[in-house]
C-alpha cells in the first residue's frame, strides 16, 4: 500500500521541510516506486515536485537533470525522474501533503503522485485502489488515483463538499484520500477522507510544527519526531472509517466535516458553516446550484443532505446565514402520508431494505413498503 503524509496549518515553517525528510525514511520502506508532494503557502499557491526514485527528496542535481533533459528533449535519450510545478517558497508553506508510491499499475513519472490539474490549482493524492478506475477518465497516467483527480473536477466538489457523498458511493475499493482546491470564497483547503479499514489514518498535533500531521500509520509520525529530536506528549488518534473533513489550508481551520454510511446520506457534523462554505440555491431545478460563475449539478441525495444540514436553518441572522437564499416551492418535500408510513414501517424493515428504499422516489415508496410489509405478514 501506498503512504501519506500531511501537515496541516503549520506556524513553524522553518521545521517542515527537515520533517518531511525524515518522514521519508520511513515512508520509504517498501513503497519505493516514485516521491511526490503538493506543498500550500500562506497566499493560498501550490507547488508540487515529484521524484522517481525516493532517495532523490530534495536532490538539487535532479532539477539540473530536469532542465537539461527539457532543453534536449529530441537528442538526449532518457526518461525523466523529476517534475516541478510551481515556485517553491519554503518561507511561506503552510500544508503539505506527501505520498509515496507502491506501484499497482505500470512505474515511471506519470503515475507518481500527486496529480495535479492543467491549471495548477487542484492536486491529489491516494493510498489504497479503485478497482472500477476503468468506468471513469484519465488524462495523463494509467493510474487509478488519477481518476480521483478528474472526478474531483468534474463533480465539482470544491464547491461543494458534500459531493465527496457521491464520489465514494460510486468507487469500488479502499481508499484514503487527500485533496486540495479553493473554493467559491477563493480559500484554499485540504479536503481528507477514508473508506473501510483497510486505508488507515492516524493524527496528532506536533507542538514544534505548529499544525497537525495525518499519516498513514502511527510509526511514520513517531519516526519524523524521534529524528527531529522532538518531545511529543500529545496523543495520536485513529481517524474514523467513512469520514471526511475539510481543512483551511493556511490556518488549519476546521471548515467542514461529516461521515457516511455507503450509499446512504451522509451524517453531517460539521461544527461551523460559514459563508465559504455555504452554496445558494437560485435555480428553478433542485438538482442544480448557481453562484456568479458557474453551475454545479447535484444528485437528489446531496441535494437533500444540503437542505436538510444547510438550508432549513436559513432562518438564522448570524453572519453565517445571511446570504443564504432558499426558493421553498422548488424543494422535493415528502409527502405527509408517506412520512408516517415510513415511521410506522422502520422498525419492521431490515438495513437492506432500508437502504433500498432511500434510492426511491417519494411516489414509489408506499408501494414498495405495501409490498414488503405483506411479505413479512404473510
Amino acid at each position: 500500500m501506498c503512504r501519506l503524509l500531511f501537515i496541516i496549518g503549520a506556524s513553524e515553517t522553518k521545521n517542515i521541510r527537515p520533517f518531511m525528510y525524515h518522514a521519508k525514511e520511513e515512508m520509504s520502506k517498501g513503497n519505493n516506486d516514485g516521491l511526490g508532494y503538493t506543498a500550500i503557502k500562506n497566499d493560498g499557491d501550490i507547488f508540487t515536485e515529484r521524484w522517481l526514485k525516493n532517495d532523490d527528496m530534495f536532490n538539487t542535481t535532479t532539477f539540473i537533470d530536469d532542465e537539461m533533459l527539457n532543453r534536449f528533449s529530441n537528442f538526449i535519450e532518457e526518461e525523466k525522474e523529476y517534475t516541478l510545478q510551481g515556485q517553491p517558497e519554503w518561507d511561506k508553506v503552510t500544508s503539505v501533503m506527501m505520498h509515496t508510491r507502491y506501484a499497482t499499475c505500470s512505474k515511471g513519472m506519470n503515475n507518481v503522485h500527486p496529480f495535479v490539474s492543467d491549471d495548477g490549482k487542484v492536486a491529489v493524492v491516494h493510498n489504497g485502489v479503485i478497482r472500477n478506475h476503468d468506468k471513469f477518465e484519465k488524462l495523463n497516467s494509467t493510474c487509478d488515483s488519477e481518476v480521483l483527480l478528474t472526478e474531483y473536477m468534474r463533480r465539482n466538489i470544491d464547491y461543494n463538499f458534500f459531493g465527496i457523498q457521491d464520489l465514494v458511493n460510486d468507487l469500488e475499493g479502499y481508499w484514503a484520500i487527500g485533496t486540495t482546491a479553493v473554493d467559491q470564497e477563493g480559500v484554499r483547503f485540504i479536503d481528507i477522507h477514508r473508506d473501510n479499514a483497510s486505508a488507515t489514518l492516524y493524527m496528532t498535533f506536533v507542538e514544534q510544527l505548529g499544525g497537525y500531521v495525518l499519516a498513514t500509520r502511527e510509526e511514520i509520525i513517531t519516526y519524523a519526531i524521534d529524528k527531529m529530536g522532538w518531545e511529543h506528549n500529545n496523543r495520536i488518534f485513529k481517524v474514523k472509517a467513512h469520514s471526511a473533513v475539510r481543512f483551511n489550508a493556511i490556518d488549519g481551520e476546521v471548515m467542514q466535516q461529516f461521515s457516511w454510511e455507503k450509499k446512504k446520506p451522509a451524517t453531517h457534523t460539521t461544527c461551523k458553516i460559514n459563508k465559504n462554505n455555504v452554496t445558494y440555491i437560485n435555480k428553478s431545478k433542485p438538482t442544480v446550484v448557481e453562484d456568479d460563475d458557474r453551475q454545479v449539478e447535484l444528485i437528489d441525495s446531496n441535494f437533500l443532505i444540503a437542505y436538510e444540514h444547510v438550508f432549513e436553518d436559513a432562518g438564522r441572522t448570524d453572519k453565517y446565514y445571511q446570504t443564504v437564499k432558499l426558493l421553498e416551492e422548488d424543494m422535493p418535500i415528502m409527502p405527509d402520508e408517506v412520512i408516517k408510513m415510513l415511521e410506522e414501517a422502520e422498525d419492521k424493515l431490515t438495513d437492506e431494505e432500508m437502504e433500498e428504499l432511500n434510492n426511491l422516489p417519494y411516489d414509489l415508496i408506499p408501494e414498495y413498503l405495501k409490498d414488503v410489509l405483506a411479505e413479512k405478514e404473510a
